[in-house]
């Protein structure tokens, strides 16, 4: 563009804000606290006490791998029966903490009871399975809740990937050093006479008390503590939401409940959830199948085993490293593909090896030369077999980071822990079969127990090579793959030299879905421009769809945002008509040609910033590559040529309806309010006419911005109709879970004086009609937001404050609420809509008897938004609007305007009340005012 500044445009911001973001102390606590963890599972559940389990304190290795399969299936089957209803639960009470030191006070003795599981004068071996189920239990629970803390634990929401990366690299690093401690320390000594080996365990322990095995429960113990107090005392939690232990479970069954009801408004995460436990099972299941394999086939002993895992561990490490470089570079899914893809193939090559055989088809003979003369895996299957090992190990424990993030990005923000506790694998239940299998194995001679199943994390996720599987993964890829919402999670900024928003968006006026939304006024720094939609919605009302559920799923789970940019990064435009009350009280009010609901997603859009008096290109893409191709192209938008605007007039007449017809209305809404039927009613006239030969709806829309520039002035696009708004209203405003609205009651013309104009303002200050009349309406909203916020929160910072427009005064009150958590902005909607300012009080029975003495409304009276990718939201109430149908000839249009009517309403006041707020457009049209 040749008017980029300093010749090519400046980024203000591309892809990863994690990479201009530090770390932070919360961060790394978190990361420490995930570490430490799992030495747990390294030193119990694996290598150290479970072998130790099997063969000495059950005396049979098979029948000790047999319980520990029942152990796991038994505590398996209460993880996913308990884990989403804890994590739903949580999610309603708010703090994490106070449930993972629960977890954790749990967890601490029943380690330490694990140095008197003796074969003789310790535990019975009875306790000592119970201490082994309800550690797989608590530790699952805590996996649960430690994860859900992640998004709090990252300084900026890119920065997860990093954070969940370098937990699972920290967590094999003390898995390399607690196993070589071990080794060192206790294994070693007295088995060989290798320099700088002690020659007797360390702290005197005696191996012929099974003292090293039955130290690693207290020393896991210890671990874990240490690993907890900074993470207890630094890493962010959630803060409280107000409700009880038992208002919490409750909220929690419900949250879940409709979580799952809706799984369609999160088709994404609900298939990734399916994908990531078959997977999940499939890798548990593969590396206690490697590690059966390796005992069996290969012949290793304990010290054999336990040099494997050491190794194991520390290149696993790297894949803690590798996952956050994979995951910006290609995206967390295909990440995980490349990972999966790297275990399956690993796999088929670990299953070809043996003592005899290398890779299936090459023989080996058993009794050939040591190709090195090291003191172990001599052979030449021994050592390709370690190295298949080895990339094993990078490749599970890169995805499950890389998985991780992705679950992050997809679920939504208030529902994190609910789905992270949804997602406990049944790989325990695949441990059973992998178990027995063993007793079908070739045993050497040399040959000690083997391996147990390793439930840890870190190592669990992988594709078992299995058909529903495959098949979950490719349904993955075809949600994905359609610019779903993972391929929307990148963004980039791209900032260009100021450029008038009105005239950007005069070449597109012909296009369907093009789209200005202009702010004016004071304070107002924000004006978008949007077209090219990659995904459209239109319900008409035939179309019996859920519309709440279909705008969910269009706007997908909240995606993170640069904190940079505008408050708009993308996401849906959205025109919901009045009619689309319809659709949540059965009213059977009339219709005309206009849908219910109509919408449009964007991945790109331009920003400009009034205040800065710059325009940004905002993209988003999977990947910043995409993201960045994204915003240029919408850059380029600004060059595209424009015709001429439309001289003369606009329209020759606008017609209204009977002004006796309207007063006769407003009479009889009088009447049935004090008759007690309703408190308020809005009720409006209509006013028609044809835009002249040659002229469009955007020639309108220029006219308006010049002459009388509103807060939410609007125009929209659409295949065969326009929408062109003036609204001075906002509706609903959503930034970080809370919620504004700003009702409108009680108008005034402006003064043709300073004198004049001072004293109509006063005059609507002190009115007591009016200020009843926006009372009424405060309430309603309060009555609205409170069915979506959590109890207590509901507030009215500001009331009956006027607020000078170009044409009007208005008295304006503010109402806040703050979304409880589980549910998002269509929820919202649902809530709210109607607006009440523009229905009355009770909302459902004014509805009605506006039904009555209306037509059909259309947009008039309802909304038009925008919601954003990252949760963000913003709509205003379709008043001082028109609505405008294309036919053959030019467009027909239609304008409504109306007033608040309550008991000592004079009719032809509120006439003339509606005349004041349609004559801005009266002028507009036709150059002539009231």
């Amino acid at each position: 563009m040749s008017e980029v500044l300093d010749g090519a445009p400046s980024r203000l911001g591309v892809g990863s804000v994690a990479a201009r973001t530090p770390l932070t102390r919360g961060g790394l606590s978190w990361v420490l606290h995930q570490g430490s963890r799992d030495v747990y599972v390294v030193l119990i559940n694996i290598y150290i006490f479970a072998p130790y389990f099997s063969g000495t304190l059950v005396g049979d290795p098979v029948k000790g791998q047999t319980i520990m399969a029942q152990i796991t299936t038994a505590y398996g089957l209460l993880v996913a029966l308990t884990a989403p209803v804890l994590g739903a639960t949580i999610e309603q009470y708010g703090p994490r903490k106070p449930l993972i030191t629960v977890v954790l006070t749990a967890m601490l003795p029943l380690l330490a009871l694990l140095w008197w599981a003796m074969p003789a004068g310790g535990l019975p071996i009875g306790a000592t399975i119970a201490i082994l189920a309800l550690l797989g239990l608590t530790y699952n629970w805590g996996d649960a809740l430690n994860n859900a803390l992640l998004p709090r634990a990252a300084a900026s929401p890119d920065q997860a990937p990093l954070l969940s990366g370098l937990g699972f690299a920290l967590s094999n690093g003390l898995s390399v050093l607690m196993l070589a401690l071990m080794l060192w320390g206790f294994v070693l000594p007295g088995v060989v006479d290798w320099p700088g080996i002690p020659g007797t365990p360390l702290l005197g322990l005696s191996s012929d008390n099974h003292e090293p095995s039955r130290l690693a429960g207290p020393l896991s113990a210890l671990i874990m503590a240490l690993g907890a107090i900074p993470f207890l005392l630094w890493t962010p939690d959630a803060p409280r939401t107000g409700l009880s232990p038992r208002a919490s479970l409750a909220a929690g069954l419900k949250l879940l409940r409709d979580t799952f009801a809706n799984l369609k408004g999160h088709r994404d995460v609900a298939t990734f959830l399916g994908a990531r436990m078959l997977y999940c099972d499939g890798m548990t299941a593969l590396l206690v199948f490697g590690g059966l394999f390796a005992a069996g086939v290969m012949g290793w002993g304990a010290l054999e085993m336990l040099v494997y895992a050491v190794s194991l561990s520390t290149v696993g490490a790297l894949g803690g490293f590798l996952a956050p470089m994979l995951d910006r570079k290609l995206g967390p899914r295909r990440a995980v593909q490349l990972e999966i893809a790297g275990c399956l193939a690993t796999l088929i090559c670990l299953l070809g090896m043996g003592r005899d055989r290398i890779l299936y088809v090459f023989p080996y003979d058993p009794a050939a030369p040591a190709v090195w003369d090291g003191p172990l895996f001599r052979t030449a299957p021994e050592l390709i077999y370690l190295g298949l090992g080895l990339v094993i190990a990078v490749c599970v424990t890169a995805q499950y980071a890389s998985s991780r993030t992705l679950l992050v990005r997809l679920a939504p923000p208030d529902r994190t822990a609910a789905f992270f506790g949804s997602t406990p694998c049944r790989a325990r239940r695949r441990c059973g079969w992998a178990r027995p299998w063993w007793r079908r194995q070739p045993r050497s001679s040399t040959a000690r127990p083997p391996v147990s199943c390793r439930s840890s994390p870190c190592w669990r996720w992988a594709l078992s090579p299995c058909s529903p599987c495959a098949a979950a993964d490719a349904r993955l890829e075809a949600v994905a793959g359609r610019a779903y919402h993972p391929a929307m999670r990148d963004v980039a900024l791209i900032a260009a030299p100021w450029r008038d928003p009105l005239w950007a968006a005069a070449p597109w006026r012909d296009e369907p879905f093009a789209c200005a939304l202009l702010s004016g006024g004071a304070g107002e720094r924000w004006s978008y421009l949007l077209r090219d939609p990659d995904q459209t919605l239109v319900l008409p009302p035939e179309d019996r769809r859920d519309p709440f559920q279909a705008l969910a799923a269009l706007v997908g789970p909240a995606l993170p945002a640069d904190p940079e940019g505008p408050p708009f990064q993308g996401g849906v435009v959205g025109l919901a008509a009045y009619e689309l009350g319809d659709r949540i009280e059965a009213l059977d009010l009339p219709r005309g040609g206009w849908p219910d609901l109509v919408c449009a997603r964007y991945p790109a859009l331009l920003a400009f910033d009034h205040l800065a008096r710059t325009v940004v290109a905002v993209g988003r893409g999977e990947g910043k590559a995409q993201a960045e191709a994204r915003a240029r192209a919408a850059l380029a938008w600004l060059d595209a040529p424009a015709r001429d605007p439309f001289e003369g007039r606009l329209c020759e007449a606008l017609e209204g309806e009977p002004p006796a017809a309207y007063e006769a209305a407003v009479a009889q809404v009088v009447e049935r309010i004090l008759a007690g039927e309703i408190f308020q009613a809005n009720i409006a006239r209509a006013w028609r006419g044809r835009l002249a030969a040659g002229a469009d709806p955007f020639d309108l829309f220029v006219r308006l911005r010049s002459t009388s520039p509103a807060p939410f002035s609007a125009w929209l696009r659409l295949p065969g109709r326009a929408m062109v708004s003036n609204s001075p209203e906002r509706f609903l405003k959503v930034r970080g879970g809370a919620i504004e609205t700003r009702p409108i009651k009680g108008t005034r013309p402006r003064g043709g004086t300073p004198a004049e104009d001072r004293a109509l303002a006063f005059e609507l200050s002190a009115s007591a009609k009016d200020r009843a009349e926006n009372l009424m309406i405060v309430d309603l909203m309060r009555n609205d937001l409170a069915r979506v916020s959590p109890a207590g929160t509901v507030r009215t910072p500001e009331l009956f404050k006027v607020e000078t427009f170009a044409n009007v005064h208005h008295l304006v009150s503010t109402v806040e609420g703050r979304l409880k958590p589980g549910l998002g902005v269509a929820d919202l909607l649902r809530a709210t809509f109607p607006p009440g300012s523009i229905t009355g009080a009770p909302k459902v029975q004014a509805m009605k008897v506006i039904a009555g003495l209306e037509g059909p409304r259309g947009p008039y009276c309802g909304s038009l938004f925008w919601a954003g990718f990252d949760g963000a939201f913003e709509s205003s109430v379709l008043i001082r609007s028109v609505a405008l149908t294309e036919e053959v000839g030019g467009w027909r249009l239609e304008a409504k305007a109306g007033a608040g009517i309550v008991a000592d309403s004079d009719p032809l006041s509120e006439r003339l009340e509606a005349e004041a707020k349609i004559d801005a457009l009266r002028r507009a049209l036709t150059g002539e005012g009231t």
